[in-house]
């Protein structure tokens, strides 16, 4: 008799089960993305001089670029990216990276007040990386994260 209780209770006891295993997995997730952040974090820093570099030697862009770095190991890493569009009236921006030790995200702040987040994720393989600010699509390596940070400020001094 009244087998259909016994039915709801063990759904009940299903679903509770499966959201304590989600729970356990994101957070299993989120341990393995913080012990990786500091590795993208400088992998992030070697694709923004690289990016720099190719821009200093296209001579054809007129684009001057810099990439500054700071390392507080304790507290954030920053860097600023400079980027100067050569001319007798020089456009200039650049955008300021933060990462706060421990959060799993980055923050960046542009000369002309945007603002924007990059949230850490991890893929089905392990891979970690950077989503773009809404949080959707593919996730980014360090590489394609520079282009995506570095693109925009070259369209701006560029007038496009």
């Amino acid at each position: 008799m009244a087998h259909w209780v016994d039915q709801i209770a063990e759904k009940q006891i299903h679903g509770k089960s499966v959201a304590e295993a989600r729970l356990q997995a994101n957070a299993a997730s989120s341990l393995r993305v913080q012990a990786r952040i500091l590795e993208y974090w400088h992998q992030l820093v070697l694709e923004l001089k690289e990016a720099e570099r190719k821009l200093q030697e296209n001579a054809g862009l007129h684009i001057a670029a810099s990439v500054s770095v700071h390392v507080d190991p304790e507290f954030e890493n920053k860097l600023r990216i400079n980027i100067t569009q050569m001319g007798f009236r020089p456009e200039i921006t650049y955008t300021d990276v933060f990462h706060l030790i421990g959060q799993q995200f980055i923050r960046c702040h542009t000369l002309h007040g945007d603002t924007f987040r990059l949230p850490f994720g991890e893929r089905g393989d392990g891979a970690i990386g950077l989503y773009s600010e809404d949080g959707r699509g593919v996730m980014m390596t360090p590489e394609r994260a520079a282009h995506y940070i570095v693109e925009p400020m070259i369209k701006r001094v560029r007038g496009e």
